[in-house]
């Protein structure tokens, strides 16, 4: 979407009012008591070379170009980034040049907590509430439900301040000459701003051929790639790539060793507070259970873990007998008295800490499958594989986003499947501590909705 001339300069004010507030919040976070005047006067002259320079990295990192309002989930990343490496020259500054008699260590780490945080709330939710009467236009080049669905969602919400006023499907018409002509058309009236395709998809080499076109250069509008812009509507990959033969050379996952590391730290330490709640709540359930029917007290499933590797689950038995599938259809059993409340309260789930003690589960992370479903799983959708990149989890992405068949926590056909691998391969694509600890908190959210009675309408 199209910066206008009313809209940066307003960003600018307002990136800097958070840059001045912020300094002011360090340091009376730093004092523990209102700053005063002398103090934050003395602080105030040189931070305003800190905050010149905030706003000239900001231009730098592109926060006052058109693609920040597309996509907002990598804002706060781009925020932090570029006051990271300013708070590094202002500590060279500060330190080399003692002219202004201070050296703010812990006042610049504070100032780069604050600033981050104020400048991302002041984008993504106080700027929005500026009405900006000029709805951007768009042209939406795509492929099938995907292109449906985000035509849908872009017009029928006011929210993305940017409409779409054509739409190509290539699928159904593959003739280069005719999409340019389209395209072209509507960029020589010169009231588009935007042009979404997917360059990366099997038809890349008739859209490149487009778009690097000099009348497109020419008119000002910008690309936007398809299928990021999906994924930052949609929080999950577009499942038009999945068939797309190209797809897996440029499907690239995130692999940060420190982040593993600390994430394995982080299993380690839940699993071991887990583990205590686990001995504990054990003898409760086992009468529970023997009450109820004379089965066993778990059940142990073989499932599918990291790169494929067959790692063995445990669970609570909650079925009249032992589970070997998740599926309708595919076990006779039914789900007992107290298997039922173990279920909604996710208890049965508990023994599942010993797999993520042994590394084999991570507590956030694609949900694993059961060896047989996941072989058919892999014979009937494309790409399936590539979840069992990352080391799966009790609980994922899919599970907080996707709704499935009504009364089932799970995925109960092919289509639901493809859809949880489309929100799978997202979180593969992104996955950083910050989502992880999102999903831990609408985790905890789900079960407590879980856990409150819903009332029947009616008498």
């Amino acid at each position: 979407m199209k910066i206008s001339r009313r809209e940066w300069p307003l960003l600018v004010v307002g990136d800097m009012a958070a840059l001045i507030l912020s300094l002011y919040i360090a340091l009376l976070v730093r004092y523990v008591e209102v700053p005063s005047w002398e103090l934050y006067y003395l602080h105030l002259v040189p931070f305003s070379v800190l905050f010149v320079v905030s706003i000239f990295l900001f231009f730098i990192a592109g926060l006052y170009e058109k693609h920040t309002s597309f996509f907002k989930n990598a804002l706060p990343g781009t925020v932090v980034g570029a006051q990271t490496f300013n708070t590094i020259l202002a500590a060279s500054f500060f330190f080399l040049i003692p002219y202004f008699g201070i050296t703010p260590k812990t006042n610049l780490i504070i100032f780069l907590v604050f600033s981050s945080l104020l400048i991302v709330w002041w984008r993504l939710v106080v700027f929005p509430l500026f009405e900006f009467k000029n709805r951007n236009k768009a042209i939406i080049v795509g492929v099938g439900k995907d292109l449906e669905e985000m035509v849908d969602e872009i017009n029928t919400n006011n929210s993305y301040r940017f409409e779409c006023v054509e739409v190509i499907d290539i699928s159904k018409n593959q003739n280069p000459e005719v999409i340019q002509k389209k395209i072209l058309a509507c960029l020589a009236k010169g009231e588009v701003d935007v042009v979404v395709a997917d360059t990366h998809g099997a038809d890349s080499g008739i859209l490149l051929s487009i778009f690097y076109n000099l009348t497109f250069i020419q008119s000002g509008a910008q690309m936007v790639n398809f299928g990021k812009l999906y994924e930052e509507i949609f929080n999950k990959v577009p499942l038009s790539q999945l068939s797309n033969n190209q797809f897996l050379e440029n499907f690239e996952t995130n692999q940060h060793v420190l982040y593993e590391l600390v994430k394995r730290v982080i299993d380690l330490f839940f699993s071991a507070v887990i583990s205590f709640v686990l001995i504990l709540v054990t003898p409760f359930v086992y009468i529970a259970i023997r009450l109820e029917d004379p089965g066993p007290l778990f059940i142990r499933q073989e499932r599918v873990g990291k790169n494929r590797k067959k790692i063995h689950v445990y669970k609570f038995r909650t079925m009249t007998a032992v589970e070997h599938s998740s599926w309708i259809g595919e076990t006779q059993n039914k789900v007992t008295t107290v298997g039922a409340f173990l279920r909604r309260t996710s208890i049965d789930e508990l023994p599942q800490v010993t797999a993520v003690l042994r590394g084999d589960l991570s507590f956030i992370g694609p949900r694993s499958d059961v060896s047989g479903l996941a072989e058919r799983l892999a014979e009937a959708i494309p790409f399936y594989n590539m979840r069992y990149k990352t080391t799966p989890g009790i609980s994922g992405w899919a599970q907080i986003n996707q709704r499935y068949t009504p009364g089932h926590i799970s995925p109960q056909s092919i289509e639901e499947s493809r859809i949880r691998l489309a929100y799978d391969l997202y979180y593969i694509k992104h996955r950083s501590l910050l989502l992880d600890l999102s999903i831990a908190l609408r985790t905890i959210k789900t079960l407590f909705v879980r856990l409150i009675p819903h009332r029947k309408h009616g008498k």
